[in-house]
């Protein structure tokens, strides 16, 4: 994957071949032919020519493209345009044409990209080690592959996985990640703790669990965003955070979790009563006593509440360990008397 050097010649050849595809683009009449042009970039996605870019890096330097010029083969790149009059081109892959891929089966060769959020211009991806055949027995069926700019070494192998790759979530600390893989038959998840820049390490088991599972549903961990616009799962110290519908024999009564990364074991903070439904839907800053809820009820009309956790408490199994208090909106009463009114119209 040795990168070819562009020049200002054929930098402007490539500006004018996306040109045309763009001008294309906008003369189809196909639903879903467009072009975007986005703070000097051209960003084409469904060309009738077969350009397209994934999302580029956060960087703003690295973009990430796939084009498939009929009857070529698919071509998956990756552009350095830090330097406009000077653009390397990494090739990272050449795709053959995916005719051929079993039902409820993935493509051969690297698939799934998607950029690592914690570090600058690393590219991650999945290939299938059974051809992309379910009904192919092996040990491991994916095998997760990482390379970091300036992409002119061999890509690295981080996991294999005895499942289909299903993405990564990517903590605060680079060294924690939740490797997610799923299989189709079974309808069954696993995530496992990961550090991939320590390949040698066993990742460890978190959860194992069918996704047609909804009373033991863990949650989703609860994200923040990076100063680089990156989206990562919300850590404070070894502990992360799960919000979840909390559906159980009553009706949904969301929660919200601290789970210790160490020992596996979470702690509840909140559970929406039974006399209402009260969502999670963030923190207010660096202090994770102070969130946002959403709280309706037949009697009350949706509103947001700011809830502080107060002192732990003795709590049956599944309630919250912690008492909060909440504070409504200021405009609640005057959207109950909306919502009374529309209801006795």
């Amino acid at each position: 994957m040795k990168p070819r050097h562009a020049g200002q010649q054929a930098r402007r050849g490539c500006l004018r071949l996306l040109r045309g595809l763009a001008t294309r683009s906008r003369r189809c009449n196909h639903r879903g032919d467009h072009a975007l042009r986005k703070a000097g970039e051209f960003r084409l996605a469904r060309s009738r020519a077969g350009w397209a870019t994934h999302p580029r890096h956060r960087d703003s330097q690295t973009l990430l493209v796939r084009h498939h010029l009929r009857p070529l083969p698919k071509e998956v790149e990756v552009w350095d345009i830090s330097d406009r009059s000077h653009v390397l081109v990494h090739t990272i892959a050449s795709l053959p044409l995916a005719d051929r891929v079993p039902i409820h089966g993935v493509p051969v060769g690297p698939r799934d990209f998607s950029w690592r959020a914690t570090e600058p211009a690393t590219l991650v991806w999945a290939e299938a080690l059974d051809g992309g055949d379910w009904n192919v027995k092996v040990p491991a069926r994916d095998k997760i592959l990482l390379l970091k700019a300036p992409f002119n070494s061999p890509a690295v192998e981080i996991a294999r996985i005895e499942q289909r790759y299903d993405g990564f979530s990517w903590s605060e600390r680079p060294t924690i990640a939740l490797l997610n893989e799923f299989d189709q038959n079974r309808h069954w998840r696993r995530s496992f703790l990961i550090d991939v820049d320590d390949p040698q390490r066993k990742p460890r088991l978190l959860w194992d669990l069918s996704t047609d599972e909804k009373y033991a549903n863990p949650g989703n961990p609860v994200r923040r965003q990076l100063a680089n616009g990156s989206w990562v799962v919300r850590q404070d110290g070894d502990s992360i955070y799960l919000a979840g519908t909390g559906s159980s024999p009553e009706g949904d009564r969301p929660f919200l979790d601290r789970l210790d990364l160490k020992t596996l074991k979470s702690e509840r903070l909140f559970r929406s009563d039974k006399t209402s439904y009260e969502q999670f839907l963030s923190f207010t800053g660096p202090d994770a006593r102070t969130f946002l809820t959403w709280h309706q009820s037949p009697a009350d009309p949706p509103n947001a509440f700011v809830r502080t956790l107060g002192k732990s408490v003795a709590a049956p199994a599944g309630e919250a360990a912690f008492a909060s208090t909440s504070v409504r909106s200021p405009t609640f009463p005057i959207r109950r008397r909306r919502y009374e009114r529309s209801r006795s119209a």
